[in-house]
């Protein structure tokens, strides 16, 4: 066969490339036009899967164990996507979280972590809670800790509120004032 089109009309039915359109490429298919029949559509969404920057599925077809025509590369360069990124307003309120030490209310470390987690949804108490059982310097550690994992590579991030909530379960907590009851 010379060309993918000739692949396409001998190969499949025009209910096959109906069901490819709308399961794989997850785009309609218009049954109204006379010019461009199924085939063509499904072409053409071949063609924009294969221009587009981001790649959902990569090689499709060869999840269907269908030959691959082009490259075959199963490991085609792609564009990653960004869940945690380290911006300036977020290098401020680490510079903010520094300075601050164990005298320091938890009302204004909530106020800190809430502004350097503004893009994820949590409970409205979750960030006091978190200031007042640990300690700043314990706050800053895990900070560190979790831009250190994204930087260097070492975890890709989605939630990085939940990470940093599981990473610091596991630091020392803030001493608390007991007072003893006597009687």
């Amino acid at each position: 066969m010379n060309s993918r089109e000739e692949e396409i009309r001998t190969n499949l039915t025009s209910e096959d490339c109906i069901r490819r359109i709308k399961q794989t490429y997850r785009a309609e298919y218009g049954s109204n036009t006379l010019d461009f029949d199924a085939f063509d559509q499904l072409l053409a969404c071949e063609s924009l899967a294969e221009s587009s920057p981001i790649i959902a599925n990569i090689n499709v077809q060869t999840q269907e164990n269908e030959n691959v025509n082009g490259s075959g590369s199963v490991n085609a360069p792609r564009k990653q996507q960004v869940y945690f990124e380290l911006t300036q307003h977020k290098k401020d309120v680490i510079a903010k979280l520094e300075g601050c030490n164990y005298r320091t209310p938890p009302i204004k470390l909530e106020s800190y972590l809430k502004e350097f987690f503004y893009e994820w949804e949590s409970e409205p108490t979750h960030w006091l809670y978190v200031a007042q059982n640990w300690n700043p310097r314990a706050i800053n550690r895990t900070i560190k800790d979790l831009v250190h994992r994204q930087i260097n590579g070492w975890q890709t991030i989605k939630n990085p509120p939940g990470l940093f909530t599981f990473l610091i379960k596991y630091r020392k907590r803030r001493k608390g004032l007991k007072k003893k009851i006597q009687g």
